[in-house]
């Protein structure tokens, strides 16, 4: 279980690092090994809290960065058949990682063809310094959550509601109708959540926001 984070925005963050670090902090019960924190820019940061499940090497560390320079990647879950995947592409694999093999994927084969052919538990961030562009996704089941909102200019993601919240950027007010819906059935329905503004990315889902979010 890791913790994954994400701030971005059109216009500069103020206290960006600070923010960014604060989040992936509140979530280190979820990744106790390592902490890492990438700010791309002024207006773009991404976090991540690693529990080493899969290549215990610190070169596996996340965000991780593919070796072309395009593509950010903040990771939560374990692709099972990663061994598989890599053999059909012709990445040069630097790690061991699963996390790896979603970059390399990207490069070469599109996030369609991994999505369709990658099996686990997952939820990621992924974020395209060419057509700065974000994506965030979540495997079949919903098993691994991922929650996000728009306040503003600002996209905020993050594993868990609390890191959502401690970004200073999100008002926390109460979503009415889901606190009713869980008051009668102890569960509420994606992609809402009890936070008004704030989302569930739908289980087997992905989202893109390009730059006018």
């Amino acid at each position: 279980m890791c913790g994954i984070a994400g701030i971005f925005s059109r216009e500069a963050v103020p206290l960006l690092d600070e923010r960014i670090a604060k989040m992936c902090g509140v979530m280190s019960h979820r990744g106790p090994n390592a902490s890492g924190v990438v700010r791309i820019s002024n207006a773009v940061a991404l976090g991540h809290s690693r529990l080493s499940i899969i290549d215990l090497n610190h070169t596996s560390n996340q965000p991780m960065l593919d070796y072309t320079g395009r593509y950010y990647v903040s990771f939560n879950g374990e692709i099972v058949n990663y061994l598989d995947l890599k053999k059909q592409l012709n990445y040069p694999f630097r790690t061991n990682s699963d996390t790896e093999v979603i970059v390399a994927a990207l490069l070469e084969k599109g996030l369609d063809w991994f999505l369709s052919h990658a099996a686990g538990m997952f939820a990621f961030i992924v974020y395209d310094t060419m057509l700065r562009k974000v994506i965030v996704a979540r495997d079949h089941l919903g098993i691994k959550p991922v929650l996000y909102t728009v306040s503003g200019d600002t996209l905020i993601i993050a594993s868990e509601m609390q890191a959502i919240l401690c970004s200073g950027l999100v008002r926390g007010r109460l979503n009415d109708a889901a606190i009713d819906e869980y008051l009668g059935y102890r569960y509420i329905r994606e992609p809402y959540t009890l936070i008004e503004g704030v989302y569930q990315v739908p289980h087997g889902c992905y989202i893109e926001f390009a730059d006018q979010w």
